[in-house]
């Protein structure tokens, strides 16, 4: 049975302070009333991860107060009359966040909390937030990210009766609060798309215990990282010409319409010969190349051209239709 904490403010604490503010006769602006009494916490949210509570709320407030007072409420057993135990934390009141490590499994969780003014003087408390630490689940075992393109494949060993959800980020150290699944996934793999080639992806991968009426309890994290790479090719370069002009052979073609292009490279063989002979040692930006080797060597040559992308694997597309020519 859950039991709801209540703060109340002490009546000789807040005659003292009113006192104190109204009996001199100095006359002083007074004060706005968020200044003695903190409005009410809005918003009060937990969430238990690897055995430890995170307590968030909000401030309604222009400023806020000096500082918060966090009321802990632990609760074991069941039955009308739970054995039941309190404990008071505080925070500054620059921080909206508590982090909470002292949780055991099997007992219930409590949490409201209150803002204190400069003058000690209490607001209205928050409404109390109840997490169930039914049990610590385990860190996910096995994870692996293998990278493709423009998405990264992921699968883990699976607990029995375990649910996962998986986070994703651009650093190693900060991940968002949602998951990219829709919901806990009961499966052991997860496709995840659409992303930038070239750019590490950080994961974080969390088994979780999904309960009525109290948020979710999630593990540890399992980490993994993966850089999706660009394994498509460009197509085959088009409309390849070879010509004879000023005692060489010149070659011209169609530029590719790759955004990611990174050049051409140019072979030639003989007639009836099956290996080609790359003639740029280093893929070239334009679409025309002159070999003066070929009039030192004369005959018949047959020529071709090939297109290379700048992924780091380098992608290189088929030969382009091959344009024969003879030098005398």
């Amino acid at each position: 049975m859950k039991k709801t904490a209540k703060i109340f403010i002490a009546p000789a604490i807040l005659l003292a302070a009113l006192a104190a503010i109204f009996s001199c006769g100095i006359k002083r602006p007074p004060l706005p009333p968020e200044k003695l009494f903190p409005l009410a916490v809005q918003d009060p949210q937990v969430m238990i991860r690897d055995g430890c509570a995170d307590l968030s709320w909000k401030y309604p407030g222009l400023a806020p107060p000096e500082k918060y007072r966090i009321l802990r409420t632990e609760q074991s057993g069941s039955g009308p009359a739970p054995n039941s135990a309190e404990q008071t934390f505080e925070v500054p009141g620059t921080e909206s966040l508590f982090h909470d490590c002292s949780l055991k499994a099997g007992f219930l969780y409590g949490f409201q909390v209150t803002g204190v003014s400069q003058a000690r003087l209490e607001g209205e408390p928050s409404k109390t937030v109840w997490a169930h630490i039914s049990q610590l689940p385990p860190a996910p075992e096995n994870l692996r990210a293998v990278p493709g393109d423009r998405f990264v494949d992921l699968a883990w060993t699976a607990a029995a009766g375990m649910a996962y959800n998986l986070y994703r980020s651009k650093d190693r150290e900060k991940f968002s609060s949602h998951p990219l699944n829709l919901g806990p996934m009961l499966e052991s793999k997860y496709s995840d798309g659409n992303l930038e080639n070239g750019k590490e992806y950080f994961y974080c991968l969390r088994a979780t215990v999904v309960e009525k009426d109290y948020p979710p309890l999630e593990s540890g994290c399992a980490p993994a990282a993966a850089t999706p790479i660009d394994l498509i090719a460009p197509a085959a370069p088009r409309g390849l010409v070879a010509a004879l002009a000023d005692k060489a052979v010149q070659l011209k073609w169609f530029k590719s319409p790759e955004p990611d292009l990174l050049g051409y490279l140019v072979y030639r063989r003989r007639p009836g010969e099956q290996s080609w002979k790359k003639i740029t040692a280093e893929p070239i930006p334009e679409t025309e190349y002159v070999d003066q080797q070929a009039f030192k060597l004369k005959g018949r040559f047959e020529y071709a051209v090939s297109a290379l992308d700048n992924a780091p694997s380098k992608n290189g597309s088929r030969r382009s239709q091959v344009e024969a020519v003879s030098v005398p």
